[in-house]
């Protein structure tokens, strides 16, 4: 007489890929349960260092937490593996702003201009920063000078 054999299960794995954490993280912030999305972008940045959406994912969010130097190190480790991204270095100005670096806030700034040219727009959320009506189709030249002369001021 044969006996049965109980049938064996197929083990999965639930390893998740970046996307699976990046995706968990912003429906974390829906919640406003921003912990939470500090620990699923954690997962998702760990998963992949180089992936720059992870990063600058993270990087933001600590931003808003008010936590200007991990945030800023993580973006200083993405520029140092990748190309330079215009995200970062206006996270980093931003950063530097929150920390009354205002030097190193404006170097930065003007770095991101350079490497995004239509890029006054994003100028509007810098506090302290000429609003969308000054900033449309003015010269870019200008912008920069007024944005020193403020910066200078805060000095």
């Amino acid at each position: 007489m044969e006996t049965k054999q109980p049938k064996k299960g197929k083990i999965l794995p639930f390893e998740q890929d970046t996307d699976f954490f990046l995706r968990r993280g912003a429906k974390d912030l829906d919640k406003n349960d921003l912990l939470a999305a500090v620990q699923s972008y954690r997962k998702a940045y760990a998963g992949d260092p180089a992936d720059l959406d992870s990063c600058l994912a993270l990087s933001e969010l600590l931003s808003r937490m008010m936590r200007f130097e991990e945030s800023n190190r993580l973006l200083l480790v993405d520029i140092s593996m990748n190309e330079p991204d215009p995200e970062s270095y206006f996270g980093l100005a931003h950063n530097y702003f929150g920390m009354h670096e205002f030097r190193l806030a404006q170097e930065n700034l003007e770095t991101y201009l350079r490497l995004e040219p239509d890029g006054l727009g994003r100028l509007t959320a810098l506090p302290g920063a000429p609003n969308a009506a000054f900033t449309a189709g003015v010269d870019r030249a200008f912008v920069l000078e007024r944005l020193r002369a403020a910066y200078a001021r805060l000095d």
